[in-house]
């Protein structure tokens, strides 16, 4: 028996956890669905996978409607949608006749972000299979086969005629069936050929964009290539330590003790070596941890929040940074958030780490809280507000939870775990604001702060490891629109911070244009800034080791250094 795929009954081969996806650049590890759906470096609420060996004994669906439902996704990512909302409505639609069971969305997520990390090399492969471009819909599933194929997950004979059957179904119907047989038994014919011919365009060797591409080689000519191979991997489950809590060595010892490998990171961040479940964590609902990325601990740490001190925390969905800044000190924070149902995310991550949160009055243009703010959602019910549609391009990609689904097939054991509320610390509450960073006239009540911290909205593409999709919906274009963004924030919230105050920039960014570029131009506007250094120790297993200065932080993946590409920088105010 092949040690690729075994059969299954569903009429293919079982889900299982395929070799390493060669890209040609770097390697694709071996993940399930829900690990590449995980959360982004900032998150708190997104779940890790679920055990999917448990997953695929489960009831599956035919590997076709599977096939076809991971093509519906990456067909709209294709048309610049987020692969994980483009799957949650490929999921509902495929489960609007016959339910789709529980392991098979499990599967169709992991079809869809194999196929995702690898869509430069599938692409450039259909470029080379096809006569002629074919349309959407027959496109994204043979881009889908061709990941499969080239992964060498299952047999290739059952990925041929799983998807042959899903082309049946498409408009078309024969045609597009014998299109799809046709150029899948080519490529298996000649897959050798096939591959090193793709690859020889740079495109399909490091599955990012061109453009994309030439950014980060101008940008950093000694570190591109190593860039780019971080962002082929996959992330680690990072978590932070609540220090009001317990510390970390007291908490690895617990992690240890639930049978849970785990190393240090940080002050406070420690990374698992295997995704876990966070319900299974020890101390999850007591507030012990969080999840958020290393680099994305720091900011927190740099901004060095002081006891009494007023703190806004702008951009602040979903909540990390916020509840970081909460551990650190008991200041008076306020957390402000364009979108009123991401800002609701802040609060769930206050409540399950023992903090109070309130909702703040946003004052008129007389300063004064006027109506049309006053009748708004308070920020407990806006998760059941309208929630506007924002660019892909104006915002890091969200988390997206994934929680079990009780109608769909059984669900894995879980370890049993506290269900009581953790009891409150001794914070102030943070106050939670709804409103736009770029103009504090709308929400500021004219008391300055001590300082501020701007998460500013980025093309993310520092973490696209955690987020393949983030590569193929950015746009050119979005080096010249979201530094304007970014600066415009930036120059709207200085006149709100006190004389001698200080406030941290950051982005999940490794471009230049988003970083340095952004921070220049400002101090160059504003002669009362100035630009004070950041210096971090990573090697925290020695303690005489020499800190480093800080500015862009790269994506890094070795067991010492594991975390995603950051920019800092901050700024005092002088008098």
């Amino acid at each position: 028996m092949s040690g690729h795929s075994r059969r299954s009954s569903h009429g293919g081969a079982t889900s299982r956890v395929g070799p390493e996806i060669s890209t040609g650049g770097g390697t694709v590890p071996p993940t399930d669905a829900a690990a590449l759906d995980a959360a982004d470096p900032d998150s708190t609420t997104a779940t890790p996978p679920r055990d999917f060996a448990t997953v695929a004994a489960a009831r599956r669906a035919p590997l076709f409607r599977e096939l076809a439902c991971a093509a519906r996704a990456i067909e709209a990512l294709a048309a610049g949608r987020s692969l994980p909302r483009a799957l949650d409505d490929a999921i509902a639609a495929e489960s609007a006749g016959e339910p789709l069971p529980a392991a098979s969305r499990a599967a169709v997520r992991d079809l869809a972000y194999r196929s995702c990390r690898v869509l430069g090399l599938v692409r450039e492969l259909a470029r080379g299979l096809n006569a002629r471009k074919p349309a959407p819909a027959p496109a994204a599933l043979q881009e889908v086969a061709l990941a499969q194929l080239v992964g060498s997950v299952r047999a290739d004979a059952v990925i041929v005629d799983q998807a042959v059957r899903a082309a049946h179904a498409l408009p078309g119907g024969t045609p597009v069936a014998g299109f799809m047989n046709a150029t899948l038994r080519r490529f298996v014919r000649e897959r050798a050929a096939r591959l090193d011919a793709a690859r020889r365009h740079e495109e399909a060797r490091w599955n990012h964009p061109q453009w994309w591409i030439d950014r980060l080689r101008r940008a950093w000519p000694d570190r591109w290539e190593q860039i780019l191979e971080t962002g082929n991997g996959s992330a680690p489950m990072t978590l932070r330590v609540n220090r009001l809590r317990t510390t970390p060595a007291e908490y690895l010892s617990r992690l240890s003790a639930h049978g849970i490998a785990a190393r240090p990171l940080g002050a406070q961040a420690i990374a698992l070596d295997a995704p876990a479940v966070v319900d299974t964590l020890p101390g999850w609902h007591e507030g012990f941890v969080t999840v958020q990325d290393a680099a994305a601990q720091l900011a927190a740490h740099f901004l060095d929040p002081r006891d009494g001190e007023r703190l806004l925390d702008a951009c602040a969905a979903p909540g990390g940074k916020t509840t970081h800044l909460l551990e650190l000190a008991d200041v008076e924070l306020t957390a402000l958030d364009i979108d009123a149902a991401r800002l609701a995310a802040v609060r769930e991550s206050l409540e399950r780490l023992g903090f109070a949160a309130e909702r703040g009055a946003t004052p008129g243009a007389d300063g004064r809280p006027d109506a049309a703010h006053a009748s708004m959602p308070r920020c407990a019910d806006a998760a059941q507000a309208p929630t506007p549609r924002r660019p892909v391009s104006d915002t890091g990609p969200e988390p997206t939870p994934r929680r079990p689904v009780s109608d769909a097939g059984p669900e894995p054991p879980r370890r049993p775990v506290s269900d009581a509320a953790p009891q409150p610390l001794p914070r102030r509450p943070a106050i939670l604001v709804c409103g736009d960073a770029s103009r504090p006239a709308d929400w500021w009540d004219g008391r300055p702060f001590d300082r501020i911290l701007v998460d500013a909205p980025c093309t993310a593409s520092g973490i696209v490891r955690r987020h393949p999709d983030v590569r193929w919906l950015r746009r050119r274009s979005d080096l010249a629109t979201l530094p304007r963004r970014q600066s415009e924030i930036l120059g709207a919230l200085w006149p709100t911070l006190r004389p001698g105050g200080k406030l941290l920039y950051t982005t999940c960014s490794v471009f230049p244009e988003e970083g340095e570029g952004v921070i220049t131009l400002f101090l160059e506007k504003h002669r009362d800034a100035s630009r004070l250094p950041l210096q971090w120790r990573f090697d925290v297993r020695t303690p005489e080791s020499t800190p480093e200065s800080v500015s862009t932080l790269l994506p890094v993946a070795t067991p010492m250094r594991d975390h995603d590409g950051f920019f800092f920088a901050l700024l005092e105010k002088h008098s």
